[in-house]
């Protein structure tokens, strides 16, 4: 998978710092210094390293608008953080710009969860300065603080806003709910769906030590996995629930294989789904457009001696007739209850789709007899 789609196309660029000292460090972020020993500078995402992050940083302008930090030492909020970049002009000489940021000072009075703190700024990267920026950080000893650089314009309401959206209708789908528990003590990864590749796998691709179950009754994953096989659907909301915080947040990664062996994906970046203001800290939710299908597989780890719950919200389909002069076609309302919308299409039994052309009248007479 392509390291730099991971990093810039999934927002944020995220690592957690780690001091692993019995004395209080400055750690200088993507500036391309050596790591003091002690130190430990991990991205969330796998496959990416530090370095990878600089190097990338050093060729793409990036502008960066929010800076979210997770720790559990609430007096490493009291540290100060330097903004720090040198801009070569045209007449090359060199310009300091530099800030200090006290991340306490953007703690909210309103806010319900502590050890995380969300500050704006404006800090460009730009592509001419291959050195002399970086993000200076002081960090306590024996404290890890969580990172994470978003480059949208986002406020206050902005991980509670497409939750917001959704809409529990008591006409919607009823989630499709998968548990996964880890019995080891040890980091295991769980893979789900991918029917083509994973149904002969041992364990259905999870590493051992990983169990998956349903709150189905009489429904197990094995009859899950198999429709999925011939049924593909389309998720708009995962929801996420562990009694672990740390569970709850890490990353998903999709990942779609063709015939050939090609593969395309990308990855679900949890954590932005946690909002400050929510009540309680062991749920998440991710707005998502990600189509299942027999060759979509999910990876997520799991932690040691953890379990997670995740709820699958799928779009609804209705079946309005199976009549049609092909008989291997039927024509299908699909309810989008996100948006308050509905599409109508052919549905090939192949699994292709096209949309017919379809009398204006004729199908404003449809969607009103199924909206009521």
């Amino acid at each position: 998978m392509d390291t730099e789609k991971l990093m810039f196309e999934n927002k944020p660029i995220a690592v957690d710092v780690t001091n692993n000292t019995n004395e209080i460090k400055e750690i200088r972020l993507f500036s391309g210094d050596d790591i003091e020993e002690g130190i430990e500078i991990k991205p969330i995402l796998k496959n990416i390293t530090h370095e990878n992050i600089t190097e990338q940083l050093k060729v793409r302008e990036t502008q960066f608008s929010l800076l979210r930090l997770f720790s559990q030492n609430s007096k490493q909020f009291e540290q100060p953080i330097v903004v720090q970049e040198n801009i070569i002009q045209k007449n090359k000489i060199s310009v300091q710009i530099e800030k200090e940021i006290i991340p306490v000072h953007f703690l909210s009075d309103n806010q319900f969860q502590a050890g995380i703190i969300e500050i704006p700024i404006e800090f460009v990267v730009r592509n001419k300065c291959n050195n002399g920026y970086g993000i200076i950080l002081t960090i306590l000893p024996e404290t890890t603080l969580g990172v994470r650089f978003y480059e949208e314009k986002i406020d206050d309401n902005y991980f509670f806003r497409e939750r917001e959206s959704f809409n529990y209708k008591s006409n919607t789908t009823s989630p499709l709910q998968i548990n996964i528990s880890n019995t080891t003590d040890e980091v295991k990864n769980a893979v789900l769906f991918g029917a083509n590749y994973n149904y002969k796998k041992p364990n259905y691709g999870s590493d051992k030590g990983i169990e998956i179950s349903t709150n189905i009754d009489g429904v197990n994953y094995d009859s899950i996995l198999l429709d999925s096989l011939v049924v593909p659907f389309k998720i708009f909301l995962i929801r996420l629930m562990s009694c672990t915080f740390k569970q709850v947040v890490q990353p998903i990664y999709y990942k779609t294989t063709d015939v050939g062996g090609g593969s395309s994906g990308g990855v679900l970046f949890s954590e932005s789904g946690f909002s400050r203001f929510q009540f309680q800290k062991g749920i998440v939710d991710i707005m998502t457009n990600l189509i299942v299908d027999n060759r979509t597989e999910l990876n997520i780890e799991i932690l040691p001696k953890t379990t997670l719950s995740i709820l699958l919200f799928k779009e609804k389909e209705i079946k309005i007739s199976n009549r049609l002069k092909d008989g291997n076609r039927a024509l299908v309302l699909r309810e989008l209850p996100q948006l308050h919308e509905y599409e109508i299409k052919m549905v090939n039994s192949t699994g292709g789709d096209d949309y017919p052309q379809l009398k204006k009248s004729w199908l404003e007479r449809l969607l009103t007899k199924f909206k009521n």
